[in-house]
């Protein structure tokens, strides 16, 4: 598959989350817990993979034996059950949290949502439908390549494995930098210096993975963080009220921010608030450019390694739902208990979307490369606006237009050939011999 199809599909479905996460809403809220989501799509990979295993059990007990001898276990395999349990723990990887960057955003004003004294939603449970179901895809696609002769490679050595977690580490704290990033600066400030990341992609692209850039493309990465950031400047002008996804995500994003200061201006917020807002989009590019590196550094099976990584995901994202259950003693009950409370078509349509996004994200970072990506979910946010206008009575501003107009000339500067950007027509005529030159040349002749 062509890297500029999964890149137009990641673009497509990017832009339709926002879409389906508030189509999914009823009476301006969510009856369902948007935790579980990510959950549920955990539980139906890891499904998955245990059907897949059950067909190769022999290979994943030598792997497992391995391990077990290297570090003096000992266990009784006699019953299948003892290996499926394990194996997850095996898998230790956890990519999938780079969408639980989101959660803390939402969960610090979540709770002035609630109507009634209870609140609306938790977004935690969605995101680990979410991962879940990239998860179950993965375990399918894994399972039907270990079909063929030769199977695929699984590198198993807890060498490889232990690599996995950093970038969920660089998102957990990715999470605290958001917070501490709101705390001093307004919504739509935090929105504009997000764009930040797109630079700092390219950055960290060039030393760490030590991709060189042109100078064309390195012009064509900055353009494209200007034109995302004009066309989200006077964003929220909007025909009737909160109708808009993006005024949405405005709603439930609002937090007091700008410190004492007054949110008038862009630079009308604290030092701190920028400096936080640098941070926090050098975190996640270094997330995003590792994770790329993960996936290239060896020729191991991609679903093996979106297994990995989204097993580990699950576990983290059943960790945060006990750690929210104890942080409320337990008042509505146990996550387990209220998973599916207000599912309805199109939340099972905002899991889906999210786990074939999660899916083409990591075929771009096996095949193609972070900038791809970075294009991809950027124009994703052009096309939302759009589908806002027709959708959510959402006012078009000459802004929009000319961002989308600045990106799609990055675009093309990035990746068209250079000798289509410089070639000049050529508009002056050769120099003609002088008659000297002509003499002594006829000279030498004769």
């Amino acid at each position: 598959m062509r890297w500029y199809v999964v890149a137009s599909l990641l673009t497509v479905l990017t832009s339709s989350q926002g879409i389906l996460t508030t189509l999914s809403q009823s009476n301006g809220g969510y009856k369902y817990d948007y935790a579980t989501v990510p959950f549920l799509a955990e539980v139906f990979k890891s499904a998955a993979l245990l059907l897949a295993l059950m067909q190769y059990e022999h290979l994943v007990l030598l792997a497992a034996e391995h391990l077990l001898d290297r570090h003096h276990w000992s266990i009784d395999w006699s019953s299948n059950w003892n290996w499926f349990c394990l194996f997850p723990s095996l898998s230790c990887v956890s990519h999938s949290l780079r969408l639980l960057r989101h959660d803390s955003l939402l969960k610090w004003d979540l709770n002035s949502l609630a109507h009634g004294g209870r609140r609306i939603f938790s977004e935690i449970f969605l995101l680990c439908s979410f991962v879940n179901l990239q998860l179950l895809v993965s375990s399918v696609f894994l399972w039907k390549e270990m079909q063929n002769s030769p199977p695929p490679k699984m590198t198993m050595e807890w060498e490889s494995v232990r690599l996995y977690p950093i970038p969920s580490i660089i998102y957990l704290i990715h999470n605290n930098v958001q917070f501490a990033t709101l705390t001093y600066v307004d919504t739509s400030t935090y929105q504009i210096m997000g764009n930040l990341k797109i630079v700092t992609t390219g950055i960290l692209f060039r030393l760490f993975l030590k991709r060189n850039l042109t100078n064309l493309q390195w012009m064509a990465v900055v353009l494209l963080a200007v034109g995302t950031t004009t066309s989200q400047h006077n964003l929220f002008i909007m025909k009737d009220g909160y109708g808009s996804v993006i005024a949405h995500i405005e709603f439930v994003l609002r937090v007091k921010g700008c410190g004492e200061a007054s949110c008038d201006s862009f630079f009308s917020s604290p030092i701190q608030g920028y400096l936080f807002g640098v941070l926090s989009a050098c975190l996640s590019a270094l997330a995003g450019v590792y994770t790329e590196f993960l996936m290239k550094k060896n020729n191991d099976s991609m679903y093996w390694q979106n297994v990995q990584l989204y097993t580990f995901g699950s576990i983290f994202n059943m960790g945060r739902l006990l750690m929210d259950d104890f942080r409320s003693g337990f008042e509505a009950g146990p996550w387990w208990q209220r998973l599916l409370n207000g599912y309805n078509m199109t939340t099972w349509l905002v899991v889906l979307n999210l786990g074939t996004t999660g899916l083409l994200v990591s075929w771009l970072m096996k095949y193609a490369d972070n900038i791809v990506k970075v294009y991809a979910t950027s124009m994703a946010m052009l096309l939302t606006m759009v589908l806002s206008v027709l959708l959510f009575n959402f006012t078009p501003t000459v802004q929009l237009f000319l961002g989308i107009s600045i990106c799609m000339m990055s675009l093309h500067m990035y990746f068209a050939p250079p000798s289509t950007l410089v070639e000049m027509p050529l508009t002056v005529k050769p120099v003609s011999d002088s008659v000297s030159e002509v003499s002594v040349e006829r000279r030498t002749d004769s």
